[in-house]
């Protein structure tokens, strides 16, 4: 399914003749030139974004209040994927939090929007020119950040499908691992991933999660995964950015 996400958002891509990102700066007119109407909801609570679609050339998108610029396009995307890609499944799709932009979201539809919005707001081409053709550094995925108007996230996120360099993301909530994602070229190279059972926040799971064969519990604070020699680097780390990224030795 993620296939029929990616070709649509290359048709996308081409039939608005976007070349640079500089193209998809005013990406709200973009969706508007497409036929959708976009509009602030205060009444939306339970969910972050809603589309409701007329025909194949007319819908309405709203947009809860106060969302971060970065958060507020990512779900417009999203909305639009929906537009794109399942006007003929449903004429009403409402769209919490946890589906826009998440790893994986429980519904199917919203997996196949977030992979259209990736698509759409950072096309394969633009992204790997600005990633660079190593793997991905703190700078250069704020670089990403800031050119491509996303969340930080949502970057880190692109490169584990562009680049080519072995990589794993994991993502941490106040100190608590909550999800990691893997590459093909990780999975070609390293076939663990986290067992079954292992409980989030377990910091064993963050060492499971490199190449060795085996993981201990560990002190969170005294352990330093860049010393484990079978890591080549720790790129991105904890604070400001919750995301760890591996990459293989």
């Amino acid at each position: 399914m993620s296939d029929r996400a990616i070709k649509a958002a290359k048709r996308f891509v081409r039939s608005f003749g976007i070349e640079d990102a500089r193209d998809l700066a005013n990406f709200e007119q973009i969706v508007r030139s497409r036929g959708a109407r976009i509009f602030d909801d205060p009444t939306l609570t339970s969910a972050i974004g809603r589309i409701v679609i007329g025909d194949r050339n007319n819908a309405v998108i709203r947009v809860a209040d106060a969302l971060p610029p970065p958060r507020r396009r990512f779900t417009i995307a999203h909305e639009l994927g929906h537009f794109e890609l399942h006007a003929k499944q449903t004429n009403l799709v409402l769209c919490s939090d946890s589906d826009v932009g998440s790893v994986i979201s429980s519904r199917a539809i919203e997996n196949e929007a977030n992979v259209f919005a990736s698509n759409v707001l950072m096309p394969h081409f633009m992204f790997k020119k600005c990633l660079g053709t190593a793997a991905p550094t703190y700078q250069a995925l704020k670089e990403c950040q800031r050119f491509f108007q996303v969340s930080f996230e949502a970057a880190a996120l692109r490169a584990l499908e562009v680049c080519r360099e072995p990589l794993y993301l994991l993502k941490f909530v106040e100190g608590s691992l909550v999800w990691g994602r893997q590459n093909n070229e990780w999975r070609k190279h390293n076939r663990k991933t986290l067992p079954r059972g292992m409980q989030p926040g377990s910091y064993s799971a963050l060492h499971y999660a490199g190449v060795g064969s085996s993981y201990e519990e560990v002190d969170a604070e005294e352990y330093d995964l860049s010393a484990d020699l079978e890591l080549k680097d720790v790129l991105l780390r904890g604070g400001e950015y919750p995301l760890v990224m591996l990459t293989l030795a």
